[in-house]
């Protein structure tokens, strides 16, 4: 399977993965998903499947309530059956541009309104589903891509044919001038295969990591793995509690599943060396 998930519902299902070869479709179409289950124990009910298509403020887009392969009623399968479920999930019409997750779970089909508890090492947990995705829907969510970039910093480094690094802006917040706001410029120039997350390194004069700050592009809201080729987006980072001194402002992009850094031109540790940075 292309992902695995091994969600326990109830002690009666497992989740144990999903493959989605499509993540990104428009509103009124639909989109191939393939769930794999693994039946608990005979179960003696008729469970039924919610898939909702979720954008990010948790409002529901589209997906549609179902038994397994719409006919293999949960009442017949036995102790570790595996059964493989491939449907199309719709999309509203009126869904709007942005990334999405397809919330799934179960409820017996006689109480609509009970989710079967997630389970972990026999106990419940505080949750009733689990989130598959991420998929694009229409395009980028609103606020993250710019129709071009002019960084006082222009850099155009490109990581593996991915990626190109534009250049940058570093700007003190007025707030508190031990507080910079780092904007990285990224365009899109091949589909990344992964999502990457940005580190952030400022280094003493020593060559001692003093601070870093990791996180995804745009904090999360548009993983890398939805890019389009020549879509450019602003990325930005708050540098905060940093003490007086003179820093190494270098940053980077690693597989947060590996911590395997993206090669960049010039640089075999996939490391780019910004500026040297003074916090008075």
């Amino acid at each position: 399977m292309q992902h695995r998930v091994n969600a326990n519902f109830a002690g009666t299902l497992t989740l144990l993965g999903y493959d989605l070869p499509q993540r990104r479709v428009q509103p009124d179409e639909g989109f191939p998903i393939t769930l794999h289950w693994q039946a608990e124990r005979t179960m003696g009910q008729n469970l039924i499947v919610f898939n909702h298509l979720l954008d990010q403020a948790a409002v529901q887009r589209g997906g549609a309530d179902r038994v397994p392969q719409l006919y293999y009623t949960t009442l017949l399968w036995v102790p570790d059956e595996i059964v493989s479920d491939a449907y199309d999930v719709p999309v509203a019409a009126d869904a709007p541009p942005g990334v999405y997750w397809l919330d799934v779970g179960l409820y017996p089909s006689e109480q609509p309104t009970f989710s079967l508890p997630l389970f972990a090492s026999g106990q419940p947990l505080d949750r009733n589903s689990v989130r598959l995705g991420p998929l694009k829907v229409g395009g980028s969510p609103p606020g993250v891509t710019i129709p071009a970039a002019t960084p006082q910093n222009p850099l155009n480094l490109p990581f593996a044919g991915q990626i190109t690094l534009l250049g940058f802006n570093l700007n003190v917040e007025r707030s508190t001038l031990n507080v910079q706001r780092l904007t990285l410029f990224w365009r899109a120039d091949s589909p990344p295969p992964t999502d990457y997350t940005v580190f952030i390194h400022l280094l003493d004069p020593l060559g001692n990591l003093v601070a870093q700050f990791d996180s995804p592009p745009a904090a999360g809201a548009y993983p890398t793995s939805l890019w389009d080729p020549g879509e450019i987006i602003a990325d930005e980072h708050l540098l905060h509690d940093l003490p007086p001194g003179r820093y190494t402002l270098q940053i980077g992009l690693y597989r947060p599943d590996t911590g395997e850094r993206l090669a960049v031109a010039g640089s075999p540790d996939g490391v780019v060396k910004l500026m040297e940075l003074e916090i008075k």
